[in-house]
């Protein structure tokens, strides 16, 4: 499976319905992505995607934050987040400063997405969760489904206050119960 946002393109191998790798890959193979993407629906699937969009953001957040995109680094990045998010304990023994900073965003990813499952989050309508959600992706100039809610506030009326999680970044959004977005600012 691959995956287009701009001049970027990914490679996702999977396994028995896990990531088992993300390579970043030449342009030209991204760019007929619906004929390469999975139709299925699955729901096997969409977790699938929803990991490899988060690992490409996060990979992508990273490396513009430390400019570094060496590809030792970027494998032991992407080593440590896969760990943190299968949970499995950290790897003291080849610790590296990628696979450090990789674990670290991965448990970072993996709590914003149980937050945003929690029932707590479900009380906002489900468009205005997924107009917050697409909305904070563009604020954070991030891969569509990096955003996730993880706090709800009812304001009444049928408006609703959403903190969202685009990693390790936060931003509010006001929305409507129909999923019309009204502000969104930083947190």
């Amino acid at each position: 499976m691959f995956w287009r946002r701009g001049d970027d393109c990914i490679q996702v191998l999977t396994r028995d319905g896990r990531v088992a790798a993300v390579t970043p890959s030449a342009i030209g193979y991204c760019s007929d992505i619906s004929s390469s993407s999975s139709s299925s629906g699955s729901n096997a699937g969409a977790v699938v995607a929803g990991v490899a969009i988060g690992l490409a953001a996060a990979l992508a957040a990273h490396n513009s934050h430390h400019h570094d995109a060496g590809a030792d680094h970027d494998r032991e990045y992407d080593r440590g987040y896969r760990a943190a998010m299968d949970g499995d304990d950290y790897d003291a023994r080849s610790e590296t400063e990628g696979y450090h900073e990789g674990f670290l965003a991965g448990e970072d990813e993996g709590r914003n997405r149980r937050y945003s499952d929690s029932r707590f989050v479900r009380g906002a309508s489900d468009a205005a969760r997924q107009a917050c959600s697409r909305r904070a992706d563009e604020f954070q100039n991030r891969p569509r489904g990096s955003s996730v809610p993880i706090s709800v506030r009812d304001l009444g009326r049928g408006m609703y206050e959403l903190t969202m999680a685009t990693g390790s970044y936060r931003s509010r959004c006001v929305v409507n119960s129909d999923g019309d977005v009204r502000e969104m600012t930083p947190y």
